[in-house]
């Protein structure tokens, strides 16, 4: 991820990003169940690791969304902002009605002592990065598009938590896990690599139903690959999951022994994709 550095305009000035939680849409368009691509903790990681200095999360409201452009841009000219530069997107607008595109932000800027900077679309194959084409991508399991577009693996984030026991007496156990926010990635086979206890390990993550065992809830489960299963993991240990492919659809099989064959088939895969991906 490349960083415009305010330090090049203005010396001795931090570089902040600005940024709404919640989603402004969840409280403009509730009826659309917006799933967040990437959750503030790990945008502001993922910031602070490009060289930002800080990060600013504005509370979003309907009460907020009603302020004018003017309104908006004076509060950004406040302490603890005391804003000398504004870098944008080239579709970016705030304000009642988005009322405040690039003209009116370079005018208020220009009567502020304020400089205003546009940031040209970044396009990929032709078309402009967007969160909503790397939403419709994670959608249909097309994680490697979504990744090069990311700049970065899809994640997870989760919690372990105790589970059925039958990767176990397959002979493939697993860590299963409670997503802290919702995924938006379809049911299906997935190579991943986890994070926990300061660990690092490649895994096979099934996510959804298990349909082989009638068995309809929503799971999410990793079988970790060449790591010993740790019956000292506490539940409640956090993972973060990189999801780097997708392997298969879920179905169901004819029963445990047909699965095994094709658990066996999906670690195999797996290690392909580790093997492109290092």
């Amino acid at each position: 991820m490349e960083t415009l550095r305010t330090e090049s305009i203005h010396p001795k000035t931090r570089s902040v990003v600005i940024t709404f939680d919640p989603h402004p849409l969840r409280i403009l368009k509730p009826d659309l169940d917006l799933k967040e691509i990437t959750p503030l903790s790990e945008k502001a990681r993922l910031l602070f690791r490009s060289g930002i200095d800080e990060v600013i999360a504005l509370t979003f409201t309907r009460e907020f969304a009603a302020q004018t452009a003017e309104e908006f841009f004076r509060l950004l000219l406040r302490p603890p902002l005391s804003l000398k530069t504004l870098v944008i997107g080239y579709d970016f607008h705030f304000g009642r009605h988005k009322s405040g595109g690039f003209d009116l932000i370079a005018s208020l800027g220009k009567n502020h002592g304020v400089s205003v900077h546009m940031v040209p679309p970044f396009e990929v194959g032709g078309h402009p990065v967007s969160s909503r084409r790397i939403r419709e991508l994670l959608r249909q399991a097309q994680v490697g598009e979504a990744n090069a577009l990311l700049g970065h693996n899809y994640l997870l984030l989760g919690h372990l938590t105790s589970g059925r026991g039958r990767g176990k007496t397959l002979g493939f156990p697993t860590a299963n896990l409670e997503l802290a926010f919702p995924t938006l990635l379809p049911s299906g086979v997935y190579a991943v690599r986890a994070e926990f206890e300061r660990q690092h390990a490649p895994g096979v993550m099934a996510l959804g139903p298990r349909p082989t065992f009638e068995d309809h809830e929503h799971s999410v489960e990793i079988h970790l690959l060449d790591t010993p299963h740790d019956p000292s993991l506490k539940a409640r240990e956090t993972f973060r999951v990189e999801v780097l492919d997708w392997l298969r659809e879920n179905r169901k099989f004819p029963g445990p022994e047909a699965l095994i064959q094709q658990i066996k088939k999906d670690i195999e895969k797996a290690r392909g994709v580790f093997s492109e991906k290092k």
